[in-house]
């Protein structure tokens, strides 16, 4: 499996921390919020990085996603 199986439920969470008119998000909360998000659904403890945080971010913006 490759190393960002998990980029799917990245992608959704970020989607959705930054839908939220109401809070303005820090890279260091999305990076929390990611991580109770695979803590919950994938039983991993292990958070994400600044890095991979700030990737998903770039993917996100780019055009390769559609």
């Amino acid at each position: 499996m490759p190393a960002n199986k998990n980029a799917l439920l990245r992608y959704r969470t970020i989607d959705q921390c930054l839908r939220n008119p109401y809070r303005l998000w820090a890279i260091e909360g999305l990076a929390e919020a990611i991580a109770q998000s695979l803590r919950e659904t994938e039983g991993i403890e292990k958070g994400v990085s600044i890095r991979t945080l700030q990737n998903d971010l770039q993917m996100m913006r780019s055009d390769k996603l559609g």
